[in-house]
């Protein structure tokens, strides 16, 4: 993990973001009238004002992607408290996606990796270029494994139909078992050390290694992966279902 950690004091040309929506083709959200767009060592980034917690999801999404052995792009993230704004770097080339395996493998991963983020609003922050697939934008993550995977794996299914995938992938619990496969992977001892020297709050750090457990212990005996919401609470926060 590189030491990607920009105060706001360093970035330059700081400029609202609806200034430069439409010259970027950006996609306004629902927080687009408080963000700025700004640049860092010559590449665009965006700002929002954001608490502790909310950043400390994006912040967690870059420790999670590094951990993981799988080619999962997320934006670099930096917290100013001193500001109390959201630093992130920006995501995607040029070029439109390709049907092809590594694309579909990209969709998997990229599907299975917002699953363990617990990631409640998939449509709106996940993204293509001719890369593959990338995921941003995590202030609504954190909800449980159970509540969202029947929202991931939905988002999934369209976003192979959209993208000519589906003859590549087939099975779409493939997401499911690859959530699990990447949760067996990891070494939470190593994940908890990077989350806490890079600052995330242990109350949101919890959250992913919560999902991470409950994918480990998934009974797969049935035939595949079944994540189900086990109480009211599991669907909080789920925009998408």
């Amino acid at each position: 993990m590189d030491n990607w950690s920009p105060t706001y004091q360093d970035l330059e040309d700081v400029r609202p973001f609806m200034e430069v929506a439409d010259e970027r083709g950006y996609s306004p959200g629902e927080n687009a009238e408080e963000m700025e767009v700004a640049e860092y060592n010559g590449s665009n980034v965006f700002v929002r004002p954001q608490d502790e917690e909310s950043a400390s999801y994006d912040l967690m999404a870059e420790v999670l992607a590094d951990e993981l052995d799988y080619d999962i792009r997320v934006p670099d993230a930096s917290f100013d408290s001193e500001e109390g704004v959201l630093i992130t770097s920006e995501l995607g080339g040029e070029g439109e996606l390709e049907a092809s395996e590594h694309a579909a493998e990209s969709l998997v991963d990229t599907y299975a990796f917002e699953a363990l983020m617990g990631q409640g609003d998939i449509l709106d922050n996940t993204s293509t270029d001719s890369e593959g697939f990338y995921a941003f934008d995590f202030e609504n993550a954190g909800g449980s494994i159970n509540g969202v995977y029947s929202a991931v794996k939905s988002e999934a299914e369209s976003a192979a139909e959209e993208h000519d995938l589906v003859q590549y992938i087939g099975d779409f619990d493939a997401v499911g078992e690859r959530a699990v496969e990447m949760a067996e992977n990891l070494d939470l001892e190593s994940l908890a050390e990077s989350a806490r020297s890079r600052g995330v709050s242990w109350d949101v750090y919890n959250d992913i290694e919560s999902n991470i457990e409950t994918a480990r212990s998934l009974d797969e005996t049935a035939g595949g992966p079944v994540f189900e919401p086990q109480s009211s609470e599991d669907d909080e926060g789920v925009e998408l279902l």
